[in-house]
C-alpha cells in the first residue's frame, strides 16, 4: 500500500524509543553534538569510540604498509600540499600563515591541511602518516556523522541506530577509498553531512544558531574541494522542494496560512545562503575571484564521459548487490513507515546529487563517490532495521541479519584487497571494486630509469617526459626520484601537459629541455583526441619532425610491461637550440592537425627561447596580457615571445603599455615581426621606449597575409651595449 513519509513535525510516527524534540534538545543542558554520550551508556560508547578509531587507524596502517608505487597527480598531490604548509610552519607561524592565505588563489588550497599538520610534526612526513591522519581526522568523524543523521531518519532504538549505521559505513569499502588513495575530501563530505544533521534538529530553521552553523558548514565544505558547490546546490535545492509539502494542507485549510509558512521558511532558507556565500567571501574571496574568472566546466571538458559511462563506473564502484540492497530497504522502511519526519528531505538530497552528476557533472574518480555514499549506506541500515522489527523473532529475523552481515564482511573485504574484482570494462559488478593496496609491477624498472638520468643529466638540465598514463606521467618520474633518493635529489623534471581543455601547448618545456623521454608505443590516459598535446610530442620525436632532429637518439632504452605489452622508455638529448623557424613551423602544424581550438590553460605567448638563454618571462593575467621580462647575469636583455593566435586580415593594431623599472635600464628595444608559416621573417617594425618611470603607451600596425603567420616581439639589444644584472620590464599588450 502506497504510504507518505513526507510528514509534518507535528504528525511524526511514535519512535519505538522516545527522543526530544528538536526545540526541547536545543533547550537540553546537554549539547546535542554529545547527546549520544548519556550517562548510562557513558563508558560503552567511549569504548566503541575508541574501538572503532584504532580499528580505522591499524587497518590504513596495514594497508598503506601493503604498497609499493611510486604515487602521483592527485595521489600525490595533497601529501606535497600538507608538506609544504609543515616546511613553512617550521620557517615561522607568519609564513605559513601567509601561504595557507595565497593558497586559496589555487586551484587547490591549504585548508584541509590545518588538522593534519599536528600529527605530521609529531609522526613525520611518510606517506602512512598522512594516510592515517586523513583516516583519523577526517573519516572517523565521517562515520560518527552518518550515525547521527541515521538517529534522525530512522525510527529505532536512537543509541542503536546510531552505531549500526557507523558499522554498516565503516564496513563499506567505497568510504574508504578516498581516505586511503590520499584524498582530503571525506572532509568536505563531513561538513555536507554535518549541515543535513543540523537542518533535520528543525527543518524550519526557528532556532537563530541553525541558520549560521548550516551557511558556515556548506561555506566551508566548497572552500575545502571545489566540486562540492554541487552538494551545496543540492541542500537548497532539495530544501526548497521538500518544503512545498507545505502546500499539501491547502484543501482543508485556507491556502494563505500555509503559503505564508512557505515563504518564511524560504526566508530562512535565503538567509541560510546568504551565509554560505559571506562564508565564502570572507574565508576565500581569492577562492570566489578564480571560480569566477575560470570556465572550470571548460578547463576540465577533456574528463567528462557518456551519462550511460558515469551509471556504469559508479554502479562498478558500489556492486549490483550493494545498490539492490539499498534500493530494497527504502521501499521496505516506506512500506512498514520505518522512516521518520524529515527523510523524505535527505532521500531527494541524495537523488539530485545524482541527477547532477550523472548528467551535469560526468566526471569520474574514486573521490567523486563521496557525494552518493551516504543515499547508499543509509539504504543498507534499513534494510537491517527493517529485518530487526518487522521479520519477527525467529528464523527470518536471525537469518536476514546473519545475511547482510556476511554480505558486508565479504564485500569490505573483496573491496580492500587483492581479492576483489579489477577490470576496466565499465560494466558493474555483484560486489564492489577493489580499491586494493596500489603495487606497480614496474617499480624495479621506473627505479632503473631514475637512476640512469640522474648519471646522465645534470642539476641544470631540464627533462621533458612524452607520456601522460597510469604507467608512467611526469609526476610518477618526479615522486620516484623523491621516494628513491630522498633528499639528494637533482632532477628538474618538467611538467607534460596532460589535457587538451586544461593545459597549454607543450612547446615551451619541449624548448627548455635537455633531455626528451619517449614511451612507445604511445601512453595515455584518457581518449586520445582529448590529449592532442600529448600525441603531438609523441609524434614529434616518432616521425622526426624538424623540432627533434635538434635531438640525439642515446644508444640505451627501457623496456616496461603493461597489460602484457612491452613498452619502451627512449632517450633523446639535445644537441643545439631549436630556431625560432623550427619553433614557428612547429606551432603551426600543432594548431592545424592536433589541436586546433586553443588549449583550455594557454596563454597569449609561447616563449621562443632555449634553455641557456638568460630570460625569463611570466603571463600574470590572460585577461591584461601582461608579461614580466627579466633579463639575468650581466647578459644584454633578449627575448623572443611568439604570439600563439594572429587571426587574419588587412591590419592587425597591437597596442598597450611598456614599463621600465630600474634606472640601470635606461632604454629597451622591441621588434614587432610578421613570419609566414616557415618561420621567414616578411614584416618587421622598431619601437625604441627611453625609460620614464612610468608605463609608455604604444600602438603598432602590422599586416597579416595568411592564417600561418606568426607574430613575434622581440624585446632586443638597444645597441649601445648597455648590460644589466636584473632589468624587469612589464609589457602589456591588447591585440584588435
Amino acid at each position: 500500500m502506497p504510504v507518505n513519509v513526507i510528514k509534518e513535525d507535528t504528525e511524526q510516527t511514535p519512535a519505538p524509543q522516545t527522543e526530544q524534540s528538536a526545540a526541547d534538545l536545543l533547550r537540553s543542558t546537554r549539547n546535542p553534538f554529545f547527546k549520544w554520550i548519556s550517562e548510562k551508556y557513558f563508558f560503552a560508547n567511549v569504548s566503541l569510540l575508541f574501538l572503532l578509531s584504532n580499528f580505522v587507524a591499524i587497518t590504513a596502517l596495514v594497508y598503506i604498509a601493503r604498497e609499493r608505487f611510486f604515487y602521483d597527480w592527485d595521489l600525490s598531490l595533497y601529501q606535497e600540499l600538507t608538506i609544504r604548509l609543515v616546511d613553512k610552519l617550521r620557517q615561522s607561524p607568519s609564513a605559513a600563515f601567509e601561504l595557507l592565505q595565497q593558497s586559496m588563489g589555487w586551484d587547490y588550497n591549504l585548508i584541509f591541511t590545518l588538522p593534519l599538520v599536528p600529527f605530521v610534526f609529531l609522526f613525520g612526513e611518510n606517506r602512512a602518516s598522512f594516510i592515517d591522519s586523513l583516516a583519523i581526522v577526517y573519516l572517523v568523524p565521517f562515520l560518527i556523522t552518518v550515525g547521527l543523521v541515521a538517529r534522525r531518519l530512522i525510527n529505532g532504538p536512537p543509541r542503536l541506530v546510531f552505531w549500526s549505521a557507523v558499522l554498516i559505513t565503516l564496513l563499506t569499502p567505497v568510504v574508504w577509498g578516498p581516505t586511503l588513495r590520499g584524498y582530503p575530501d571525506t572532509g568536505a563530505a563531513l561538513l555536507i553531512i554535518l549541515a543535513l544533521w543540523v537542518y533535520l534538529l528543525d527543518r524550519r530553521l526557528k532556532h537563530w544558531w541553525q541558520i549560521p552553523v548550516i551557511g558556515f558548514l556548506i561555506g566551508l565544505s566548497i572552500l575545502f574541494r571545489r566540486h562540492f558547490i554541487y552538494s551545496g546546490t543540492a541542500f537548497f535545492v532539495s530544501a526548497l522542494l521538500y518544503n512545498l509539502t507545505e502546500l499539501r494542507s491547502f484543501s482543508r485549510q485556507n491556502f494563505l496560512e500555509p503559503g505564508k509558512k512557505l515563504l518564511a521558511q524560504y526566508f530562512r532558507l535565503g538567509l541560510v545562503g546568504v551565509v554560505t556565500l559571506i562564508t565564502l567571501l570572507v574565508l576565500g574571496n581569492l577562492f570566489v575571484n578564480n571560480l569566477l574568472k575560470n570556465n572550470f566546466g571548460a578547463l576540465y571538458s577533456s574528463y567528462e564521459h557518456p551519462w550511460s559511462e558515469v551509471v556504469g563506473w559508479f554502479g562498478w564502484q558500489y556492486g549490483l548487490l550493494g545498490i539492490g540492497l539499498a534500493i530494497l530497504g527504502y521501499g521496505l522502511a516506506v512500506y512498514f513507515k520505518l522512516l521518520k519526519t524529515g527523510s523524505g528531505f535527505v532521500i531527494l538530497f541524495g537523488l539530485v546529487e545524482m541527477v547532477q552528476w550523472i548528467f551535469l557533472v560526468t566526471q569520474l574518480g574514486i573521490h567523486y563517490t563521496l557525494h552518493f555514499s551516504l543515499l547508499l549506506v543509509m539504504g543498507l541500515v534499513l534494510v537491517g532495521w527493517t529485518v530487526w522489527l518487522k521479520a519477527g523473532k525467529g528464523f527470518a529475523r536471525a537469518g536476514g541479519l546473519a545475511g547482510l552481515a556476511i554480505f558486508l564482511i565479504i564485500n569490505f573485504v573483496m573491496g580492500l584487497t587483492p581479492l576483489g574484482f579489477h577490470r576496466d570494462s565499465l560494466t558493474p559488478t555483484f560486489l564492489a571494486s577493489a580499491t586494493a593496496p596500489l603495487k606497480d609491477s614496474n617499480y624495479d624498472r621506473v627505479a632503473q630509469l631514475v637512476s640512469y638520468l640522474r648519471e646522465k643529466a645534470k642539476p641544470e638540465d631540464k627533462i621533458y617526459l612524452v607520456a601522460s598514463s597510469f604507467l608512467m606521467n611526469s609526476s610518477r618520474l618526479k615522486n620516484a626520484e623523491a621516494t628513491l633518493f630522498a633528499n639528494d635529489t637533482h632532477l628538474d623534471v618538467l611538467v607534460t601537459p596532460d589535457v587538451d581543455s586544461r593545459d597549454s601547448y607543450p612547446l615551451t618545456n619541449l624548448i627548455e629541455a635537455q633531455y626528451v623521454v619517449v614511451f612507445d608505443p604511445f601512453q595515455y590516459h584518457l581518449s586520445i583526441k582529448e590529449q592532442g598535446l600529448v600525441k603531438v610530442s609523441y609524434d614529434m620525436f616518432t616521425q622526426n619532425w624538424g623540432f627533434a632532429q635538434d635531438f640525439v637518439l642515446l644508444p640505451d632504452n627501457f623496456s616496461f610491461i603493461a597489460d602484457g605489452n612491452t613498452i619502451v622508455a627512449k632517450i633523446y638529448k639535445r644537441t643545439r637550440p631549436s630556431s625560432l623557424q623550427t619553433v614557428v613551423s612547429t606551432l603551426n602544424t600543432i594548431q592545424t592537425v592536433y589541436t586546433p581550438r586553443l588549449p583550455g590553460g594557454q596563454k597569449l605567448w609561447i616563449a621562443a627561447e632555449p634553455v641557456f638563454k638568460p630570460v625569463s618571462y611570466w603571463l600574470t593575467d590572460t585577461s591584461t596580457n601582461l608579461l614580466t621580462i627579466l633579463g639575468s647575469n650581466g647578459v644584454t636583455l633578449s627575448s623572443h615571445l611568439l604570439f600563439v593566435r594572429t587571426p587574419p586580415g588587412q591590419k592587425w593594431r597591437i597596442s598597450g603599455s611598456l614599463q621600465i623599472f630600474k634606472p640601470e635600464c635606461k632604454a629597451v628595444k622591441l621588434n614587432f615581426l610578421v613570419l609566414d608559416g616557415l618561420g621567414q621573417e616578411v614584416q618587421k617594425q622598431t619601437l625604441l621606449e627611453q625609460r620614464t618611470g612610468s608605463p609608455i603607451p604604444f600602438s603598432i600596425d602590422l599586416s597579416i597575409r595568411t592564417p600561418d603567420s606568426r607574430v613575434v616581439v622581440e624585446v632586443a639589444d638597444t645597441g649601445d651595449g648597455q648590460t644589466f644584472d636584473y632589468c624587469p620590464v612589464q609589457l602589456s599588450v591588447n591585440s584588435n
